[in-house]
Order: C-alpha cells, then sequence, then structure tokens
C-alpha cells in the first residue's frame, strides 16, 4: 500500500500539488475565464479538498497534506501540464497496486470534473454541464494520467492475464497434490480463481466498451467546435462585406454632396457675374456710351442694342433708370 514515506520530498511535492495542477489543465484550456470564474474554481476545489472522504491510503495523505498553499504555476503551458501529470502518475503507478493507482488517478479526474462543472455552472446554459474546451482539457487529463476508460481496460486485461497465470500455477500445483485435504483446497482455490477470473474477464468487456463510446463522444465534439469555428469565420466575413458596403455607400453619399456643393458654387457665381451683366442706364448715357464702357469700343452699341431690343425701341432713345443686359465681348 502507497504512502507518503515511499517518496522523496520532491517526488512528495508533486503529489500534494497534483489537485492544482488539475486545475491549471482546465484553466489553461479554458483561456477565456474572467475572475469571477476563477474565483468559483477555486472555491470549488478547495470545499473539495476539504469535504472529500477517501478509503485510499495515498490520496487521504494528499488531502491530509493541503493547507491552500501550492507552488504551481497558473500559467503553466498546457503541453507541460500534461508532461506533469504524466510524471505524477508514473511515481503513483511505481509504488501502488491497480486498484491503488486506479484510486488515485479516479481522485484527480474527480477533482477535474468538480472545478469544470464550478466553472460552467457561470458561463453555460443550464442544460450544458461543461463547456467543449473544457471537455478537451478533462479528456487531457484522463490520458495523461492514464485514468480514460482504454487505459483502465488495459490494466483490467494485465490484471486477468496475472489471475489467468496464478490460476495456471493453482492448476498444476493441484494435479501434484497428493493428499486429498490438499487437492480439495487447491480446487476450492482454483474455482475462486475462475470466478475472478471471469469478472477481470467482464470487466475488460465493460471498459472496451466505454473506451469505445469516449472516442465516439471526442470525435463528435471536434466536430462540434469544427462547425462552430466555420460559422465564426462565417459571421466576420459576412459582417466584413457589410462593413465594406457602409463604407462604399457613404464614400458614394460624400461624392454626390460634394457635387452638389460644387454645381450650387458655380450656380452662384454664374447668377453672380449675371447681375454683373446687367446696366441701369444713367442720366446722359448712350448706347455709344455703355459700350465704350463694358468693350472698350463705342461702336460695339449695336450687340447691346440687339440683346435688348424687347427694351429699346429706337437705340438712338433710351432712358435713364432702363436694365439693359450686356452681352459678353
Amino acid at each position: 500500500m502507497a504512502k507518503k514515506s515511499d517518496f522523496s520530498a520532491f517526488e512528495w511535492k508533486l503529489l500534494k500539488d497534483s489537485p492544482y495542477w488539475v486545475q491549471t489543465a482546465i484553466t489553461q484550456a479554458e483561456g477565456r475565464m474572467g475572475l469571477m470564474e476563477k474565483r468559483h474554481e477555486a472555491k470549488a476545489l478547495a470545499n473539495f479538498l476539504a469535504s472529500h472522504k477517501a478509503s485510499d491510503a495515498l490520496v487521504k495523505d494528499v488531502l491530509a497534506a493541503q493547507d491552500g498553499k501550492h507552488e504551481v504555476n497558473p500559467d503553466t503551458p498546457l503541453e507541460k501540464v500534461g508532461e506533469t501529470l504524466e510524471q505524477i502518475a508514473n511515481l503513483v503507478e511505481a509504488k501502488s497496486s491497480a486498484p491503488e493507482f486506479d484510486a488515485f488517478v479516479g481522485f484527480l479526474v474527480e477533482v477535474g470534473n468538480v472545478i469544470a462543472r464550478a466553472t460552467s455552472e457561470n458561463i453555460l446554459k443550464k442544460d450544458v454541464l461543461i463547456s467543449d474546451e473544457e471537455a478537451e482539457a478533462l479528456d487531457l487529463i484522463s490520458r495523461a494520467l492514464r485514468a480514460t476508460e482504454t487505459d483502465k481496460a488495459k490494466r483490467a486485461a494485465t490484471v486477468a492475464a496475472k489471475q489467468r497465470e496464478e490460476l495456471k500455477k493453482q492448476q498444476e500445483a493441484a494435479k501434484l497434490a497428493q493428499e486429498a485435504a490438499k487437492k480439495a483446497e487447491l480446487e476450492k482455490q482454483v474455482a475462486e480463481m475462475q470466478q475472478k477470473m471471469k469478472a477481470a474477464e467482464e470487466e475488460t468487456k465493460q471498459r472496451e466498451e466505454a473506451a469505445k463510446k469516449q472516442e465516439e463522444l471526442r470525435e463528435e465534439r471536434r466536430k462540434r467546435m469544427e462547425e462552430a469555428s466555420q460559422k465564426a469565420e462565417e459571421v466576420r466575413q459576412k459582417a466584413a462585406a457589410e462593413a465594406a458596403a457602409r463604407k462604399a455607400a457613404v464614400e458614394a453619399a460624400s461624392a454626390q454632396a460634394a457635387a452638389a456643393k460644387a454645381a450650387a458654387e458655380a450656380a452662384e457665381q454664374a447668377a453672380a457675374k449675371a447681375a454683373e451683366r446687367v446696366h441701369e442706364v444713367k442720366p446722359g448715357e448712350t448706347l455709344s456710351h455703355i459700350a465704350q464702357k463694358f468693350y472698350g469700343n463705342a461702336n460695339e452699341w449695336r450687340k447691346i442694342y440687339e440683346a435688348n431690343k424687347d427694351v429699346i425701341k429706337n437705340p438712338s432713345l433710351i432712358y435713364p433708370g432702363q436694365k439693359l443686359v450686356i452681352p459678353e465681348g
């Protein structure tokens, strides 16, 4: 039975901090958690460690050593976290039986589930227990700790193989037994071993089926995440196209406004210029005087007359106050 004294100081520090390595795996995988979600996560872990009841000796030692302090850097890259969890699994497996190993890694997997559920309560819908990112993190934790259904099936198969070997030895011993009492006892042991072997084989079968189901769920989750990513890209492209269309519309409206302003200014200038070419006849003026003023040549008086026939009846007779249009020279 593995216990604290079986490990070096460095090894024990890894085991003591193992729940926080699990916490860091979920935090790094989730990525988007805010301060409030992290507080819920830390509170859930602390409550679990304080209230969890364990029968395994090593798990009990780890729980008893918890003092709220640890040396795990929450910014440790996910790949490094996975390597550390594998190192923890190797340490425990080297000094534990298969059931003890399963109990310890099962404890850490339960830690991960508690943290993931606590985080998801605040950011997901009520009918969704954990996010796809958290599910991926839990899957990584299980694989690093060799706690997947496939790993359990392999260990169960190993146990079954050892039991078959032991059964074989018992059977050989039974054959060699001479005394009836001893033979009877050996046969009883053989029967017990056969029952255990049958149970182990059944467990192996169940583990293999569970591992297959787990792989199917993992593939389904991958497809969901891929579809979500594609939809997000489509939304982004649509938003970009709409933004470009709005920009083009604004630019077109600006161009139209500028053209209208230029036309108005041209009209105003034309009107002003036209106003400047209207002359009010002063006392004593003749068409020749006016032609001299505007054209510099008195002989150009006929241009003015032709342009104002509706006002001038006789080019020799114009009157003060008459307004005459002066054509361009």
